[in-house]
């Protein structure tokens, strides 16, 4: 027998309604979240074009404090040809060897954004172009100093001998022109990657993914993807 105060249980039937949108508001819904969608992909590929961008310069930077480190080996190793005694000749070659040691320090310092485009690294980057999808490679290279990259010996016998110091003379004077080159290609594909940054607002923002590469040095191109 059920208590005097107990409240009856309401046993009317539960109605599930379904609000229908008419078609110009699921038209309307549909826009929205593909602009949505639209502008969510619009940040990701600006974020990793400033990213790119990061890496270009950091990377100059580093070529810069290369570059006069090696102008500094080619000038003691230019000096050393003035030495008037062996005991001299060793002290240009410890600095010679001291300076061209800090290469490998310098090229670590350019990663960034998780990437490295001086260190001996197989990864660039590839940039799809709108509005026709070309294809553009920025490919890394190689300021150590070792033979993979930029290939400047130590001097063994101190520059005691004359052809030793031709030898270094010259492995600097390649290294130059190399960091010369290295220099002027990763401003050409800053240059670009700027001028893309800048017309983002007409909705051109290009695609950015990982390029794998053996070859580190070998020039940006430019290709129908």
């Amino acid at each position: 027998m059920p208590l005097p105060f107990a409240k009856k249980k309401d046993k009317r039937p539960v109605v599930e309604t379904t609000v229908m949108l008419s078609p110009g508001a699921m038209v309307a819904r549909a826009v929205r979240f593909a602009q949505g969608t639209a502008e969510r992909a619009q940040d990701r590929s600006l974020s990793r074009l400033d990213g790119a961008i990061t890496l270009l310069e950091r990377a100059a930077g580093c070529l810069d404090a290369a570059l006069d480190a090696v102008m500094e080996a080619s000038d003691l190793a230019e000096a050393v040809r003035g030495a008037d005694n062996d005991a001299r000749r060793a002290l240009f070659a410890e600095r010679y060897d001291e300076v061209l040691d800090g290469l490998d320090d310098i090229a670590a310092r350019a990663e960034a954004e998780g990437a490295n485009l001086l260190a001996g690294g197989a990864t660039g980057l590839v940039i799809h172009l709108p509005p026709r999808n070309l294809r553009y490679e920025i490919r890394p290279g190689d300021i150590r100093r070792h033979p993979a990259g930029l290939d400047i010996g130590v001097p063994e016998r101190g520059f005691t001998d004359p052809a030793e110091v031709e030898a270094a003379a010259a492995a600097c004077a390649a290294g130059i022109e190399r960091l010369l080159s290295l220099a002027a290609r990763f401003g050409r594909d800053a240059a670009l990657l700027r001028a893309l940054r800048e017309r983002n607002a007409a909705g051109l923002v290009p695609a950015i993914e990982p390029l794998q590469t053996p070859d580190g040095d070998a020039p940006a191109q430019g290709e129908p993807a």
